[in-house]
């Protein structure tokens, strides 16, 4: 009896099913700049997003009014220590995020997001630094 050849999508699938095969050998590598930006849109999207579902629980209301708080606190500061604003920030729920209030909460989430991306980046890259080390000094 002849072995019967198997299909090329088959053998594939055994290799991508096989333990023994890593499948990070394969996979392509992201560039530092993909890295920060998906880290930097990442995070923007959870401290925008934050903290919605937990919105929904209604013990969770004392702890969305500090959170809110906190960022009105550092909305204001940004505007008035960053932007050099001639006039103080005021808040009012009428108003919405089109207001000079909203845009500068704008800015103060994407600023937060990117220091967050970069505290991120830094322990990865002392990380990779760290295991990388003992290979260049054995080339």
């Amino acid at each position: 009896m002849e072995p019967v050849e198997e299909r090329s999508e088959d053998a594939a699938y055994k290799i991508r099913t096989d333990p023994r095969v890593s499948p990070e050998i394969n996979a392509p590598r992201w560039s530092l700049a993909t890295r920060m930006a998906f880290r930097l849109v990442f995070a923007y999207e959870i401290i925008y997003s934050f903290p919605f579902p937990l919105t929904m629980v209604p013990a969770i209301g004392e702890a969305w009014g500090r959170h809110d708080a906190l960022l009105a606190k550092m909305t204001v500061w940004t505007g008035a220590h960053i932007l050099h604003l001639s006039r103080p920030l005021v808040y009012s729920s009428l108003a919405g995020g089109d207001s000079l209030f909203g845009w500068v909460r704008n800015l103060t989430q994407i600023l937060i997001a990117v220091a967050a991306a970069g505290l991120w980046t830094v322990p990865s890259a002392a990380i990779a630094f760290t295991w990388t080390r003992p290979i260049g000094v054995w080339l």
